[in-house]
């Protein structure tokens, strides 16, 4: 960072001079320096994940989309090439995982929800090399999603939650079957998760009306999260329904934040009010406000538990607030302190005003600094010889960001601190031109909607678009989020947010700024730490090869050829003198969906391969043997810099080792097996011509290890040729029963390929008209661009569910601008 940097000194006078000076080395060392280290040790890049929907039934497709941008200005754009996704059950232990190819800083995929995972909440998370830091500091994004049997319940759950006793939360649950008739002497269980293990709280059985109640104490429900009723019948039906307890715990926790972090006695000043440990479902709720015990007035609570009320506190007056029969004290008030106070804005500037009743201030030198994501924006310097002193920083200057304005002593000390959303209004506008004529069709008709972005100025905006429009039943009724809001909120504070997206429709974000200080502002300097270990994940295949002599002692074997097969056949590359080797992360591409193969052409030959753990990401990565790695820049392809010399065979234990046994016939360089086809799981052959994986036919069995097959070369004009099926998993089963065999072989998964979302067009193809068609997911694309006029537009055909469905849009432009638009479209019965 350049240490000349320009800040304004003015003193406070009645005119408000203002001149420029250039910055000292001290003053650098004091109020720069400290916060450099925040830049220094952020992760490059964040990820925003979406899903087509919220809720996914059983048998279904989970289809989802990640955009990385950069973290420090939200522009699209990656230096990455691979994106890794995991599937986390509610104990966050990952059950799916998946890579898949970055194009255009967006990546898709989609996972098969097999009928035999258990019904419960999900975790959909993605994470690039350059969205992890260190290990303490990632941008790593996470969808929320519900796995359920189906979303037409096979038992209705009626359940009543009595809150009237002190000490004890009484559950009282009727259950039917879809028939009418009451479910007797069926299981009734509450399950919750404790330190990320699922624990029965409680449980009993329904008596012959179908009817129980559980109890639990209300003392332990701070102990539990996700609480859930699982149900089961004397005919086997099972039922799972989340239930929101949390609400009912021992502990309503306030937080109270004065506006500029201090509350003086004897001035008209805000405080935000911060409810926790609890959901507000609308903005109705309402706080009373209680002075010398009688209520004076009611604050409005919005969806995430926030209150403002402004009062001019005395000390010798108590203050409380009284929510749900609770009621907490506000913090004694400060004769001598100091406050910093937004006091409006405009179009040009943000009006401050700093309020000193501090005796040890008083003609005092202190500095305002404007920092976001480690970034100086205004700095400037100021003699307090006046209990108030306003000033004003102009608005073009600031990012579009939450911003922190500190006041700072001469010895480094913050002395307070406000926080703003600075240029809120600086955001893009969607909508439907064409919402009227398209809010309500009937099913297997053709929807158009034509989309535009504007800017703040109502111009048209060349930016792109994510969509998706899904059955409003598979929606998540208690979380709300959009690209705007993760990117320009939720990833940069703490704690999560469940409604973030209301601050941006009813333009009171100011709200929650005043909540904010340097423990949940993730960019405080406070937060990051600095001498952290790297975390550097691996995109390319790096490893190395060791031969074994006649000793049973490992030997560097110097300059070897390693075999790499692959579905068009085996092909050559070797390592560096020092038996060290990288293939580019290209090659993972290139054979999308495939398990390719490393082998030596020695049996005395051996392979280790440097693979990303991510279970196990703080300890491998804090490993001396990785760090040794961590530096490695590539001349090509397949050669690794000779710099690595020093390795220790010693530390072979901490590479990952995924090996085979058995031994390919050896190849002249450069030569490819065209005879040998490695298979994948979702082969088939087709009964009428013996084709491997025929397109003509869709329909065939399951091919065999060792069989030979006819396959249909990709744009090729040739006949089909005879191949042998090499089975991956066949050799995997016989690389565990000779393990003590010498390893030569190495499994490599590739990434996944993307699919294209089923889009049906009932114009080209009528006769599919006559076919039931049950899409919950009408439309779902991603990184569409709009026109020069900010206009982008679809088509797509609705599907034989009839009701309420949901359109979701996120569009963001090229300068790291968003917005949003949620719109509903009805579908009848023809």
């Amino acid at each position: 960072m350049n240490k000349k940097i320009n800040f304004i000194f003015f003193f406070a006078c009645i005119f408000n001079a203002f001149s420029q000076e250039s910055l000292s080395s001290t003053e650098y060392e004091k109020i720069i320096k400290p916060i450099e280290h925040v830049e220094k040790n952020m992760a490059q890049e964040v990820l925003y994940v979406q899903t087509d929907k919220d809720i996914y039934e059983t048998g279904e497709e989970i289809w989802f989309n990640a955009t990385i941008f950069q973290t420090i200005n939200n522009q699209p754009f990656s230096n990455s090439q691979i994106v890794y996704f995991n599937l986390l059950n509610q104990e966050r232990k990952k059950i799916h995982s998946a890579k898949y190819a970055i194009n255009d800083s967006s990546s898709n995929g989609n996972f098969y929800v097999s009928d035999t995972i258990t019904p419960g909440k999900y975790y959909l998370s993605a994470y690039t090399k350059n969205s992890i830091a260190n290990i303490l500091n990632s941008n790593n994004s996470v969808k929320e999603i519900e796995i359920r049997k189906t979303i037409s319940p096979k038992i209705l759950i009626s359940e009543e939650v009595d809150n009237s006793d002190e000490k004890t939360i009484k559950i009282k649950i009727k259950l039917f079957l879809r028939n009418g008739e009451t479910a007797n002497d069926a299981s009734v269980k509450l399950q919750a998760t404790n330190n990320k293990k699922s624990k029965t709280i409680t449980k009993n059985i329904t008596d012959s009306n179908g009817f129980t109640e559980l109890y639990i104490e209300r003392n332990k429900i701070d102990e539990f999260k996700n609480f859930n009723l699982i149900i089961k019948t004397n005919e086997r039906l099972i039922e799972n329904k989340s239930i929101n307890l949390s609400t009912l715990s021992n502990k309503i926790n306030v937080e109270f934040y004065p506006e500029g972090g201090n509350l003086i006695e004897g001035i008209n000043q805000k405080i935000a009010i911060k409810f926790k440990n609890r959901i507000y479902k609308n903005s109705n709720s309402k706080a009373y406000i209680i002075k010398n015990n009688k209520i004076i007035d009611s604050i409005d609570i919005d969806k995430n538990g926030i209150g403002i009320y402004n009062f001019k506190p005395m000390k010798l007056e108590k203050y409380f607030v009284k929510i749900d029969n609770n009621s907490f004290e506000f913090p004694k008030p400060k004769i001598e302190s100091t406050k910093l106070e937004l006091v409006s804005q405009n179009k040009s500037n943000y009006n401050f005003e700093i309020i000193n009743k501090s005796e040890n201030l008083h003609n005092k030198q202190i500095y305002i600094r404007a920092q976001a994501k480690g970034i100086i924006f205004w700095l400037a310097k100021i003699k307090l010889n006046k209990e108030r002193i306003n000033f004003k920083i102009p608005k073009h200057i600031l990012p579009n960001h939450i911003t922190e304005i500190s006041l700072i002593g001469i010895d480094e000390d913050i002395i307070c601190t406000r926080y703003i959303y600075s240029n809120f209004e600086q955001r893009l506008n969607c909508k439907l031109l064409n919402y009227e004529e398209e809010k309500s069709i009937n099913n297997k008709s053709k929807v158009k909607l034509k989309i535009q972005i504007l800017d703040n100025d109502k111009n048209p905006v060349e930016a792109r678009a994510n969509i998706t429009v899904f059955d409003n039943l598979f929606k998540i009724e208690t979380y709300e989020r959009s690209m705007q809001s993760f990117l320009k909120i939720e990833n940069d504070i703490t704690p999560k947010l469940n409604y973030p997206t209301e601050y941006f429709r009813k333009n009171d974000i100011d709200n929650l700024m005043l909540t904010l200080d340097k423990k949940s502002y993730k960019w405080s300097h406070d937060n990051i730490e600095d001498n952290l270990k790297k975390v550097n994940i691996l995109e390319d295949l790096k490893g190395s090869v060791y031969l074994k002599n006649k000793s049973g002692q490992l030997e560097n074997p110097g300059n070897t050829e390693i075999y790499i097969t692959t579905s068009s056949g085996i092909f050559m590359t070797e390592t560096n003198e020092n038996g060290f080797f990288s293939i580019d992360a290209k090659l993972l591409e290139l054979f999308q969906n495939e398990k390719i193969i490393l082998n030596t052409s020695n049996e005395n030959l051996f392979i280790n391969l440097l693979k990303n753990k991510e279970e196990d990401i703080e300890q491998f990565y804090s490993s001396d043997l990785f760090n040794r790695f961590s530096d490695i820049s590539l001349k090509d392809t397949i050669v690794i810099k000779n710099k690595i010399k020093n390795f220790s065979f010693n530390s072979v234990n901490f590479l990952d080792e995924v090996v085979l046994t058995k031994k390919l016939p050896e190849k002249p360089k450069y030569s490819a097996n065209f005879l040998e086809y490695i298979g994948g799981n979702n082969d088939h052959v087709c009964f009428q011509f013996n084709v491997l994986n025929c397109k003509n036919h869709r329909i065939g069995f399951k091919p065999r290890h060792g069989e030979y097959y006819y396959v249909v070369e990709e744009n090729s004009f040739f006949p089909p040729t005879l191949k042998k099926y090499i089975d991956p998993l066949v050799l995997e089963k016989e690389a565990k029963l000779e393990e003590k065999k010498l390893k030569s072989y190495v499994f490599i998964e590739t990434l996944k390929a993307n699919k294209n979302f089923p889009h049906p067009n009932y114009e080209l193809d009528k006769e599919s008209l006559e076919f039931p068609d049950y899409r919950k997911t009408l439309f779902w694309s991603n990184n569409l661009k709009s026109n020069s006029n900010g206009i982008i537009e679809v088509e797509f055909f609705t599907s034989d569910i009839t009701g309420l469905f949901r359109g979701e849009i996120d569009v963001f432009d090229e300068n790291g601008n968003f917005g949003s638009l949620i719109f509903n479209l009805s579908v009848n019965k023809n």
